[in-house]
């Protein structure tokens, strides 16, 4: 990963938000976000998950999203929101919209 990129990610902002039930989702639920530079990456969590493994996984995958679709360098065209599948433990997977 180029320098700049991986000092963004050190660098990046992140919090945690408590979500109520009602709508979009019938239970409560905690959303991770993460802000590199000019992008934002979520991930929403179900109560009972071990938000600190998840804000571990939040940071893994922004780092290989920056590494592999090089988001910040120079000739990024990120203008609207993307979203991107990836796979966990083989068996369930996941969308992640990434938005500028």
């Amino acid at each position: 990963m180029p320098g700049e990129e991986a000092l963004a990610l050190q660098e990046a902002d992140s919090g945690v938000v408590r979500l109520r039930a009602g709508d979009p989702f019938s239970e409560e639920m905690s959303a991770l976000w993460l802000g590199v530079q000019n992008l934002g990456f979520t991930l929403v969590c179900e109560s009972h998950e071990n938000l600190l493994l998840a804000e571990g996984t939040l940071r893994n995958l922004s780092r290989h999203c920056l590494e592999h679709l090089h988001m910040l360098g120079p000739g990024s065209e990120v203008s609207k929101p993307q979203t991107h599948k990836f796979l966990f433990d083989g068996a369930s997977s996941t969308n992640i919209t990434v938005k500028h």
